[in-house]
């Protein structure tokens, strides 16, 4: 179903209201930060070489580059020899050098001299080009692959598109994928699927925005440590051993062209730094994105995706976790499950009064699935309405014009095939209950757990920043009845949308944001939950709607219908 539409998730016909406050991308001024892309393309006006000034075409471009850019050393990569004369003169003398700063090399793990500011020549094109600077982010999620086209010089995004990452069907989670890359041909399976989505997705980007494959200059990649060594064909095994170290933390440049992207080989992958095995480059990136590792404030940041990566702390100190849920606030793992995407249900209502309900799809269209907003939003209205146990199971002493019970699980018809765009019926199953109740409590468990290590409770937050490819139609309340994040008061939360992807546009436009990176990663505690006991007794506790413990949900209030209610559509 989440094939029947290509559209970019939650760009069609979106609806105007946001319930949580979004963030646009942060000045990066107000950061104090400079606009200083790591790769970029810089024109050139090169004085024709005479009889009194003959000297070499390379030497007159270098002098051309420090001259015009200031740009004091050069390094050239081959490839830009064999055709540099000649590209000079097919361009009257006027070239774009696409140029990368080596410090990005400098940032790795003993790749070279840390500080060192030069830069190297790429690719040289005839002509003035310079206006057509675009990069690629990409955030390698466990469920779904996201990316942006972001011209650098307008500061905008020029195209946005995701699909469900091929890998699900060699495991659902991190972990299952690892085993299966230990496989014979494992690795190069895992590897070629996740390449492969990243090149469709790819595609629908370049068409999106009606541009070639050889404008874009660079590719920034952020995703989490098992998910960054599949994309770039790493063996993954270590880091599910004890004492779970990955291969590697700081990735070199490389060209993007060496793991099957399809790009010209001037074209290279940045990838972000990862904290440890369970929290990798895109929490790294959503920090950096969110901003608060520059401020004085106590945040808790939580990415809700497959792996619930969770930061807390503030300019002083951070400190991390990671809490594996599985794919269903993705869509993934549920029977009726999709992307964001047009058709999609994002809201439900049951009215008391008539006991019908409605339901609100992405676009306005024809429900194709449930997406993980509407997840959520079904199942808090359906427990918060007496229809649904505190349990997960659904109450079996009301008529069941829209409550059946199917190969012995019981299931709600959300909306009957007569009224769907795919030709069924939409159902959420005690199954897909479960599931979610699995993520949600893992998700909570890892933050009681994480601010329990460093002898803090909710009530010291000051700020609750939520992230996650859910889209723009997430909703704060349903989140709190469900037990998922804590009962705070509503104004100290803020959601900033795909941190992982905003992270990496930063990245793109700025080399202080890598150097951020670099000094994030290191600077981030890790607490392993891997026989911590604390977090088991956390999760069981969680193991309930909202929670076992009221007195920790004092806003959710349960309503109890009276027999007999007609569960009508």
């Amino acid at each position: 179903a989440s094939r029947l539409d290509r559209a970019a998730p939650g760009q069609a016909e979106k609806q105007p209201e946001i319930k949580l406050w979004s963030t646009k991308d942060l000045d990066l001024e107000s950061r104090g930060l400079r606009f200083e892309p790591p790769a970029n393309k810089l024109a050139v006006h090169l004085a024709p070489p005479s009889l009194r000034d003959n000297t070499s075409d390379l030497a007159r471009l270098v002098r051309a580059l420090r001259h015009e850019h200031f740009i004091s050393e050069v390094c050239v990569d081959y490839p830009v020899l064999p055709t540099l004369g000649q590209t000079l003169r097919f361009g009257d003398w006027i070239a774009t050098a696409t140029v990368a700063d080596t410090r990005l090399e400098a940032l790795t793990e003993g790749c070279c001299e840390p500080g060192k500011q030069a830069v190297r020549l790429l690719r040289l094109e005839p002509g003035d080009t310079s206006d057509r600077a675009v990069v690629l982010a990409l955030d390698i999620g466990t469920t779904t692959i996201w990316g942006q086209l972001v011209d650098i010089n307008r500061h905008e995004v020029l195209a946005t598109a995701s699909d469900y990452n091929a890998q699900i069907s060699l495991g659902e989670d991190v972990i299952t994928r690892i085993v299966h890359s230990e496989k014979q041909e494992g690795l190069e399976q895992l590897q070629a699927a996740v390449v492969r989505t990243a090149n469709g997705v790819l595609d629908r980007l370049l068409a999106e925005a009606g541009m070639k494959r050889d404008e874009v200059m660079q590719v920034v990649a952020a995703g989490n440590t098992t998910m960054i060594h599949l994309f770039l064909g790493i063996p993954p095994r270590s880091i599910r051993e004890a004492p779970y170290v990955p291969a590697v933390s700081l990735v070199p440049p490389l060209p993007a062209a060496e793991i099957g992207l399809n790009f010209p080989s001037y074209v290279h992958l940045y990838c972000l730094p990862s904290v440890a095995s369970y929290v990798g480059g895109d929490t790294v990136s959503g920090v950096l994105g969110a901003g608060f590792y520059c401020e004085p404030e106590t945040t808790l940041y939580v990415d809700l995706g497959t792996n619930g990566e969770i930061v807390l702390g503030n300019s002083e100190w951070l400190a991390s976790t990671s809490c594996s849920g599985g794919p269903a606030f993705e869509g993934g793992g549920v029977r009726c499950g999709v992307r964001a995407m047009p058709g999609a249900i994002v809201q439900f209502r049951v009215d008391p009064s008539s006991c019908r309900h409605m339901v609100v799809t992405i676009g306005q269209r024809p429900a194709v699935g449930i997406c993980g907003v509407g997840l959520i939003g079904i199942i808090a209205e359906l427990y918060t309405k007496g229809i649904l146990e505190p349990n997960g199971k659904f109450r079996t002493d009301l008529p069941r014009d829209r409550i059946r019970s199917r190969n012995g699980i019981n299931e709600y018809v959300v909306v009957d095939a007569a009224n769907t765009g795919t030709g069924a019926d939409v159902v959420l199953t005690e199954a897909d209950i479960e599931n979610v109740m699995r993520a949600k409590a893992a998700t909570y468990a890892g933050i009681m757990t994480l601010l329990d290590s460093v002898n803090l409770t909710v009530h010291d937050l000051s700020r609750v920043i939520i992230s996650g490819g859910l889209g723009d139609f997430l909703e704060l309340e349903p989140c709190i009845r469900i037990g998922l994040l804590p009962d705070l008061p509503r104004e100290r939360f803020r959601y900033i949308g795909n941190g992982s992807l905003l992270g990496a546009r930063l990245v793109a436009v700025s080399t202080d944001m890598l150097e951020d990176a670099k000094q994030l990663a290191q600077k981030i505690t890790y607490i392993e939950l891997v026989e911590n006991q604390l977090f088991l007794d956390n999760y069981m506790s969680a193991m309930s709607f909202p929670h076992t413990n009221g007195q920790s949900f004092p806003s959710v209030r349960r309503s109890a219908p009276s027999a007999p209610m007609i569960l009508a559509g």
